[in-house]
């Protein structure tokens, strides 16, 4: 379902073209799943079970929510199958270490977020009306903010569900 429309303006000078306009519009959305196992109110997550789709375990004692800086700093640490499970990376994570230009690090977080046994998802933070965070994507300060935004949002969807499972960000900071 869409929800409201946010645009964005950028101008960029070139030697060639002169001044040039670029907008990018984005169409906020209600109905972006949690990836919990046994939610109750994400619809999609048991359309996503039944494709194959990992999805966050319950039994676990905490969800972890890494930001850029963590993930592009410990990746090896994030690939250990064993240690850490339950990952939830939002897209601006993913978003960020595009922008450092992270090819490897993104295709290991791609690969983590793939594998049945992790049970950790992408979550698209970015395009979900409830943790929209305002300001310039290429901001720092921005993509913290909006990783703490999905965290506490998080916090309050297990919380809404009687579930007793603590939600950690995990920064190099």
């Amino acid at each position: 379902m869409l929800g409201v429309r946010s645009e964005s303006v950028a101008f960029r000078r070139s030697k060639r073209q002169g001044l040039t306009m670029s907008v990018t519009e984005r169409y906020m959305r209600n109905d972006i799943p949690c990836g919990l196992h046994g939610c109750r109110t994400c619809t999609m997550n048991a359309e996503l079970a039944r494709k194959g789709v990992p999805l966050l375990d319950v039994t676990l004692g905490q969800i972890l929510v890494p930001d850029a800086s963590a993930v592009s700093r410990f990746i090896a640490l994030f690939e250990q199958e064993d240690e850490l499970k339950n990952l939830v990376f939002c897209q601006t994570v993913i978003d960020a270490l595009d922008r450092r230009n992270r090819t490897r690090t993104m295709r290991n977080v791609r690969k983590i977020a793939a594998d049945p046994a992790r049970s950790s998802v992408v979550f698209a933070n970015e395009v979900f009306a409830q943790t929209r965070v305002h300001g310039k994507s290429a901001d720092v300060d921005r993509d913290t903010r909006a990783v703490v935004r999905a965290a506490e949002w998080y916090r309050q969807h297990l919380e809404a569900q009687n579930k007793a499972q603590r939600v950690v960000i995990l920064t190099q900071r």
